[in-house]
């Protein structure tokens, strides 16, 4: 039974880069595009881990598998609808190590919101804030050369408080307001984490962070 839920994850991650791969190719989506559906469609996917693999060695093997095709196409420049972008990114390759740490974390903590929460985060706000800060570049500040704007870095927080609010309400027994200035904390140092961060590391930075964050909570 196990084997045959990692079977239908690597098909639905293989359709899904099948589809991008068609889009950028065919339909001519700039990459960047084709890389924000694959990141949030990916995370989203990986939120059902949990529901159907019970093992961490299950995810591991999912995920280094994947680590193994992501780098293969790095390196002979395949997968352009991920890998298709002038900037350097270290993204791809660090979300399958970042959902197995998140995984374990789920499995030591026995707390499905260590697993649940650090990849909604990433999966929603990240690209809220790059979407944003796209479409309405305001306040412009840089980062170790690259550029950043306060509008994105408003729309994490704003996505990741909610985010937040959401998923504490639904494991835990505080009250609103306790809730939600927990979700605020939550979404402010995510979204510091990720205003820090270049070249892609926001996708173990970001996750690392809610974890931390979580934990120093007391959650």
């Amino acid at each position: 039974m196990t084997m045959k839920f990692l079977y239908i994850f690597a098909a639905i991650y293989g359709i899904l880069f099948t589809v991008a791969e068609v889009a950028y190719h065919l339909f001519k989506i700039k990459a960047e595009y084709t890389r924000k559906f694959v990141h949030i469609m990916t995370g989203i996917i990986a939120l059902f881990f949990p529901v159907y693999l019970t093992e961490f060695w299950e995810v591991a093997l999912l995920c280094c598998s994947f680590i193994v095709i992501l780098f293969l196409s790095k390196h002979f420049n395949l997968l352009k609808s991920i890998n298709g972008i002038e900037r350097k990114s270290h993204g791809s390759i660090l979300f399958p190590i970042v959902v197995m740490i998140c995984f374990y974390s789920y499995l030591v903590g026995e707390n499905y919101a260590y697993y649940f929460l650090p990849l909604l985060i990433l999966s929603m706000a990240d690209p809220a804030a790059a979407i944003v800060g796209q479409r309405f570049p305001r306040g412009k500040y840089h980062v170790f050369g690259h550029t950043k704007t306060l509008s994105g870095s408003i729309a994490f927080t704003v996505v990741a408080s909610l985010l937040s609010f959401s998923t504490l309400e639904l494991v835990t027994n505080y009250t609103n307001l306790v809730c939600l200035m927990m979700a605020v904390i939550i979404g402010v140092s995510t979204a510091i984490g990720e205003a820090m961060s270049v070249d892609g590391i926001d996708n173990i930075v970001i996750p690392l962070l809610t974890l931390i964050t979580m934990l120093f909570l007391g959650l």
